[in-house]
């Protein structure tokens, strides 16, 4: 009976000790057991054996529930992380290409800059927009490059419509640019032409 409480005292808690080195069962001293040692096979010696054995028995212990906890929330937190930025770049793309489509509908943006090859999404001008559906796009034209701020209007899941907005040109002109700039100024006039 005083080896199996010696044994199971040195599983359970193997870094505390008696101050005397060893622990009294039913009042008669016990020796703390030592793990024996293996048969040596010739593979390892018997230090290495004697040293994987104890580092087996040490490891066994079960991870406390409170890391399990921490990990989760962290995979949790990076998972919404990866779940939203992901979703962001998709809208933003699925934004950009769709206003590309609207900037290169409009008249006054062709007749300035020619085919419009590419567009990119200013952050720092669309954040100095005073409107919340107004965006800024550098464009890079045929014939010139300039910056757009414009207001898009969500016509439906597929389609943008630039509204109204300025194209600033590199050499500093500016020009009134969307459909609200388009359209005629009497719509009498409009019918006449046939339009």
């Amino acid at each position: 009976m005083c080896r199996e409480f010696t044994t199971l005292w040195n599983y359970y808690f193997p870094y505390v000790k008696n101050s005397r080195h060893e622990t009294t069962c039913l009042d008669r001293p016990c020796e703390l057991l030592i793990p024996p040692l293996p048969r040596d096979d010739g593979n390892l010696s018997i230090q290495a054996r004697a040293m994987n054995q104890l580092t087996a028995s040490t490891n066994k212990r079960p991870i406390p529930a409170w890391m399990w906890l921490i990990f989760g929330l962290f995979a949790m937190f990076a998972l919404m992380t990866i779940v939203v930025a992901g979703g962001t770049w998709f809208g933003i793309k699925i934004f950009r290409e769709q206003a590309l489509v609207a900037i290169q509908a409009d008249p006054a943006v062709i007749a300035e800059l020619g085919e419009v090859h590419d567009i990119s999404l200013d952050f720092t001008a669309t954040l100095d927009a005073p409107g919340p559906e107004e965006f800024a796009f550098q464009v890079d034209g045929e014939l010139a490059d300039g910056l757009l701020v414009g207001r898009f209007v969500t016509i439906d899941a597929d389609h943008e419509e630039l509204r109204d907005g300025t194209l600033m040109l590199e050499n500093g002109r500016t020009i009134a640019v969307g459909v609200v700039q388009n359209r005629p100024v009497n719509p009498q006039a409009a019918e006449a032409d046939g339009h």
